[in-house]
């Protein structure tokens, strides 16, 4: 059975996760929960050969200080600290990245764009009304990604170029392109993954979008 550019995708970008986190062994607890988070989603994905190893990379983890570098009023001594080193469940991943259509995500733009004109004026299709009434830099690249989740993404990455927005607002913005081009699957999306270097989280989020689940909380916006 032939086996889909999604599919394949999927499992190369998992594997290369894998791949970069034994070659460079993962610490803290934020990477143990990426690890624990990666072992559950490979679980819920139907990859139990990659489960079983992201499992392992996190048995294998040093001990860390859930707490360490933090600044912090909390008397760690009155906290189980096991909790913390607690493995992600395939339930809590289907609870935080739910299955996610493109209704799903402008049924949620189309609300949010009650309160919010900027976003009106963009799903309107009113990009320059938007733009005036954009109140700074991540209202602006809000109107980008009504554009990129509307599978416009040439307008909307001239759009952000041509706006007065940090560097990094760009380089999110194109991100988000890849992001919905491959939860699109549209024609050439692996092709440009392959030629995208991406960090551990970013792949990740790939992964997400590739198997049409909800990419992060609040998406396709920014949380910043």
């Amino acid at each position: 059975m032939a086996i889909s550019n999604a599919e394949f995708a999927t499992k190369q970008q998992l594997m290369l996760i894998a791949n970069e986190l034994l070659a460079n062994t993962p610490r803290g607890y934020f990477n143990y929960r990426l690890v624990t988070e990666t072992a559950a989603l490979c679980a819920l994905l139907g990859y139990n050969d990659l489960a079983k190893q992201f499992a392992e990379i996190a048995l294998q983890m040093p001990d860390f200080d859930p707490f360490e570098n933090a600044i912090t009023n909390i008397d760690v001594h009155e906290i189980d600290v096991d909790k913390f080193r607690r493995v992600c469940t395939v339930e809590e991943v289907e609870q935080s990245s739910p299955l996610y259509s493109d209704a799903d995500l402008m049924g949620d733009l189309h609300r949010l764009a009650e309160t919010e004109i900027h976003l009106k004026l963009s799903l309107e299709g009113d990009i320059d009304g938007a733009a005036r009434a954009a109140s700074g830099e991540l209202a602006l690249e809000e109107i980008a990604a009504t554009l990129a989740v509307q599978g416009q993404f040439e307008r909307a990455l001239e759009f952000i170029d041509s706006q007065p927005v940090s560097d990094f607002r760009r380089s999110s913005l194109r991100f988000l392109v890849l992001i919905e081009k491959c939860r699109k699957q549209t024609p050439g999306f692996a092709s440009e993954l392959q030629q995208t270097p991406l960090a551990v989280e970013g792949r990740r989020i790939i992964v997400l979008a590739l198997a049409g689940r909800r990419p992060w909380g609040g998406y396709p916006f920014p949380e910043w």
